[in-house]
């Protein structure tokens, strides 16, 4: 009789019976080398970005994130990280590359709270002019000669009703020139045109902005 020389687990069930624990581990092996035919992608670069910029001490970012405390969240670290950061942000991504950014490289993962850890909920992506200039703080007015007035709390909805940029109505604000399709804006200058706004947008707020279009009068009542 010939030794196989093979050593089964004693304890399991049947002879020969692979452990639990040891099909849990070659199954994560395997996971390592799934294809997802993303590595060359600015989609997958931003993921490892990311990664790095919390976890790597010497990332030359670090101290504003990893070391400031922000983390990635559990779903989009460790073995699976990549396919579940994936499966949760591919399909928009490609939407808004192709319908806004047709070159992908200016596309970037940003924060929506930076105060915030990288999650799910707490993320978008938007243009990298945008997320490296400065943001617009507070209220605003967008003026269009001929079409008409918005008070605008929530540049980024604004910006993505009209089709412009975050970036391009932040270089416009208090500026001569227009975003290039006649829209101009600026800050309320006074005190009364301030508390009009405060007014207009107390009943509307999660809409972001209230339009008021040429030859309309917009009376607030409080």
């Amino acid at each position: 009789m010939v030794e196989s020389g093979l050593k089964v687990n004693e304890n399991s069930k049947f002879k020969g019976e692979i452990s639990m624990e040891k099909q849990a581990e070659a199954k994560t092996k395997c996971r390592k080398y799934i294809k997802h035919g993303l590595s060359k992608t600015r989609f997958y670069k931003e993921y490892h970005h990311m990664i790095d910029r919390c976890k790597n001490p010497s990332h030359p970012r670090w101290d504003s994130y990893g070391g400031s405390g922000i983390k990635v969240c559990e779903r989009w670290r460790g073995d699976d990280g990549f396919i579940n950061f994936r499966d949760d942000w591919y399909k928009e991504y490609e939407l808004l590359k192709n319908k806004y950014h047709p070159e992908e490289r200016r596309l970037s993962l940003a924060r929506i709270d930076p105060d915030g850890d990288y999650c799910l909920d707490n993320t978008r992506w938007v243009d990298w002019a945008e997320e490296n200039n400065p943001r617009i703080k507070g209220k605003f007015i967008g003026v269009c000669p001929g079409y008409g007035t918005a008070y605008i709390i929530d540049a980024d909805k604004f910006a993505n009703d009209i089709l412009c940029s975050v970036s391009l109505i932040t270089k416009c604000l208090n500026q001569t020139a227009s975003d290039g399709s006649g829209w101009y804006y600026y800050y309320p200058e006074t005190k009364d045109e301030n508390d009009f706004i405060d007014l207009v947008l107390e009943e509307a707020w999660e809409l972001g902005y209230i339009f008021v279009p040429t030859g309309f009068e917009l009376k607030a009542t409080g």
